[in-house]
């Protein structure tokens, strides 16, 4: 009787440590498709801070081009006022 009792523990012992190995194995497999995601974002996260700075230093050239031309615009109708007077 206590070799049943022995017998039935270690079984029960056996099926514990395989559930435990499994779910080891399950949150390895979700751990590393973390990692995974984690990078993907962090290359995102790069890509799109570097995009939106070359959206910035664009809209400030065009800014400077701009105010280059207003002066250009100024300078040209200075001219033709002074022509008419």
């Amino acid at each position: 009787m206590a070799q049943i009792s022995i017998n039935t523990k270690t079984e029960e012992t056996d099926r514990l440590k395989k559930y435990i190995i499994n779910e080891q194995e399950k949150l390895d497999e979700a751990k590393k498709f973390l990692e995974q995601d984690k990078e993907k974002f962090e290359a995102l996260m790069n890509d799109s801070e570097k995009m939106a700075k070359a959206v910035a230093d664009d809209v400030k050239a065009k800014g400077y081009e701009r105010q280059k031309l207003i002066k250009n615009i100024e300078e040209l109708t200075s001219k033709i006022n002074q022509k008419d007077a």
